[in-house]
């Protein structure tokens, strides 16, 4: 069986440490032995460590000053004794018993000569649950390795090649192990990867590295800011000077470009303009919701479109409105997955309130009712209609003659005050049809005020030329239109049994709303 030493740094984990160590020592299929590194623990560590000892002869232990954990998993390298193969270990991870046999069983199989280096995905476990985590397999370019730590020390292991040329030179910057074992191992020899995560990442709140805690990295980098020291550190120098004999020429001259990057304003300007210089996220699936498309909504220019469809093109999966909107999006070059919402959910508990056909002349209208959004209402819809019309929401600028005005209220609370009638979708300065940015907007979008009315249990009457009318009219949940000039004539048009069952269609809607039941059909599809 190959020997691999597992190389741990301890500080202060008395409360960790002896579970971990368990799940090293039940390895499968290997030699194992196990170097602890204490790093001046101030609590009852030393003491796990020595009783524990007294079990497990593999277990070997040293006590150092306190060096912080960089330096001291760099020290632990040169500590190490002979091994076929190197893994370090943080001191409250768990890991599966098959982890260093399958770090093993990938790197026996290429030469010995060249440094090589193993990393696996692992599964993150914190007071919230567990989650999956893939790391980026390997650097995507020697550019890429200079700017970005690909993966874990927790999660690596290295040949004896790999440790013999880290511990040949001893860099004057301080790194991470995780960054500079790593850059090293992948300018110099081989990275090899598995997916499957092989171990239990455990994140405490008092954790020695801030590892996996995205404001504690942020929150040490402004320190570093504010001390006046550079927040990531330039390993080129010390690669340079410690390896550059083993470089293919072309990768040292890469590496040169970014040591020198500082010496002209030339070089700053290169460096800043090559894309290869770049951090890369771990690619995963992800989905982008569109609440609004502003090129569309605003009527954009192409440049705008194409920016907005960029974006979209980012993601795996695109959640849209509705077909129109869809085809939109194709048309303008969306590439990404397309999925159809049908209609914005619209969560609340607040009670529905009963609707008599006695009462289907009565017209809601909520949102922005001022001028700019809402013009049409300051028209002559009053004067040619017998409706009676309420209004709902903020900017209303003055008393028109048959306008209602309501008042303002919570969204949440806002369903529990229509009663009854209908509610009518429109934007522009016209009745005569939908106009302006946001009429034409209604060719494409799914306008939140319809799930609003559908969520109070009413009928709709919307524009017949708006994305949404497909769904109202197959669905019998209201009526469509192509002006508000005769709104009156097409509720009378209405008859009282076909009103009664338009309630029946709403009140069944009402409750997929309110329980965010498009929502789910959208993940069910993912």
């Amino acid at each position: 069986m190959k020997r691999v030493q597992v190389l741990l740094s301890s500080y202060n984990g008395e409360k960790y440490i002896q579970k971990q160590l368990d799940t090293i020592f039940a390895q499968k299929g290997v030699e194992v032995s196990c170097l602890v590194r204490d790093d001046g623990s101030s609590d009852g560590t030393l003491q796990v460590l020595r009783a524990y000892q007294e079990q497990e002869p593999r277990l070997q232990w040293v006590q150092g000053e306190n060096l912080g954990w960089r330096k001291s998993f760099m020290e632990l390298l040169r500590l190490a004794g002979e091994a076929d193969y190197y893994a370090f270990s943080d001191q409250d991870d768990e890991w599966f018993e098959d982890k260093l046999l399958t770090g093993v069983g990938m790197l026996e199989q290429r030469p010995e000569d060249i440094p090589l280096l193993f990393h696996c995905a692992r599964i993150r476990k914190d007071p919230g649950g567990e989650q999956e985590q893939q790391m980026l397999p390997r650097p995507l370019s020697v550019k890429n390795a200079l700017m970005q730590e690909y993966c874990q020390g927790c999660a690596m292991m290295i040949n004896r090649r790999a440790r013999d040329l880290l511990c040949a030179y001893r860099p004057k910057g301080t790194y991470g192990h995780d960054f500079w074992v790593g850059v090293v191992c992948y300018l110099l020899g081989e990275v090899h990867y598995s997916p499957r995560p092989l171990f239990y990442h455990i994140n405490h709140r008092d954790n020695t590295t801030a590892t996996g805690d995205v404001h504690a990295c942020q929150k040490g980098r402004l320190q570093s800011i504010l001390k006046g020291t550079a927040p990531y550190n330039n390993p080129c120098r010390d690669l340079l000077e410690g390896y550059q004999g083993y470089m293919p020429a072309d990768t040292a001259a890469q590496v040169r470009q970014v040591r020198d990057y500082r010496e002209t304003l030339w070089n700053r300007l290169r460096l800043f303009a090559d894309r290869g210089f770049a951090k890369y996220l771990v690619p995963k699936k992800a989905v982008l919701w569109i609440h609004d498309v502003g090129a569309l909504r605003n009527q954009g220019d192409a440049r705008a479109i194409q920016k907005e469809i960029h974006l979209f093109n980012q993601f795996d999966t695109v959640v849209a409105h509705n077909p129109a909107m869809i085809r939109w999006l194709k048309e303008n070059g969306c590439r990404s997955r397309l999925l159809n919402l049908q209609i914005f959910d619209y969560l609340t508990d607040c009670p529905l309130g009963a609707a008599d056909p006695a009462e289907k002349r009565r017209v809601h209208f909520a949102g922005n009712l001022s001028r700019e959004k809402s013009g049409f209402l300051y028209t002559s819809l009053c004067s040619l209609n017998s409706l009676e019309i309420c209004l709902y929401g903020g900017g209303y600028d003055g008393q028109v003659e048959g306008l209602h005005y309501m008042g303002s209220f919570p969204p949440e609370e806002l369903p529990g005050k229509l009663k009854g009638g209908f509610g009518l979708v429109w934007d522009g300065t016209s009745i005569e049809t939908c106009d302006g940015n946001t009429g034409n907007y209604l060719r494409y979008n799914d306008p939140h005020k319809t799930s609003l009315y559908l969520a109070a249990g009413i009928p709709v009457i919307l524009w017949s030329q708006a994305a949404m009318a497909p769904f109202i009219r197959d669905n019998g949940l209201g009526i469509t239109v192509d002006s508000l000039v005769d709104l009156d004539k097409a509720i009378d048009g209405v008859s009282d049994e076909a009103y009664r069952q338009m309630l029946a269609n709403c009140a069944a809607a009402a409750r997929r709303l309110r329980s965010g039941w498009y929502a789910r059909q959208i993940w069910d599809q993912m």
